[in-house]
């Protein structure tokens, strides 16, 4: 059975957002999509069935750029994560914040035994409520200048990946010109 062939199978589970982009990454280094499928878990990953002939010429080769691809995939991923992370702490401390002091205006408001302590309740309610609505506008300004800073070094992390499947490509534009001769 000399004419039998054997093949390197792969499952990747991706975000659909960048489906095309890491099917053509894989694609690069020799890898056929054999199924695509909703992940088990999670509805906005997809996972990809990849195979590719065990036999390939440049094996050893091609497996160094994948690791290096996959590399800078983490990378971009961790970037992606920081990206929303301190954000995130942020909105979520101030949002804490404002809860209680409206929270606690109103508490003052109802309990107190004085017009004074009313009024004072109202007042401090307010700046809870004030808080609340600005912690959005600061979450969001914060996210967009993370994104900002990330900005340069993810598309840096996505040039190096498609520096990486060019060269995995010319391992296979070498097989061609060698099959012509």
């Amino acid at each position: 059975m000399p004419n039998q062939v054997s093949y390197d199978f792969k499952i990747k589970t991706i975000g659909r957002h960048e489906q095309s982009r890491i099917i053509d990454f894989y694609q690069a280094l020799g890898y056929e999509v054999t199924n695509i499928a909703p992940a088990a878990q999670f509805k906005k990953l997809l996972d990809v069935t990849l195979k590719r002939d065990s036999n390939i010429p440049h094996k050893a080769e091609l497996v160094q750029l994948e690791q290096k691809i996959g590399a800078e995939l983490n990378r971009i991923a961790e970037l992606k994560r920081t990206e929303t992370k301190a954000p995130k702490i942020n909105a979520y401390v101030l949002g804490t914040v404002a809860t209680l002091t409206f929270g606690g205006g109103m508490s003052l408001a109802l309990t107190g035994n004085s017009t004074v302590s009313f009024v004072a309740g109202i007042v401090v309610g307010i700046v809870g409520l004030v808080f609340c609505a600005v912690n959005d506008l600061i979450y969001k300004k914060f996210l967009i200048k993370k994104q900002n800073q990330n900005y340069q070094p993810i598309q840096d992390a996505y040039q190096k990946i498609e520096n990486y499947c060019a060269e995995a490509r010319l391992f296979f534009q070498q097989k061609e010109q060698h099959g012509r001769h």
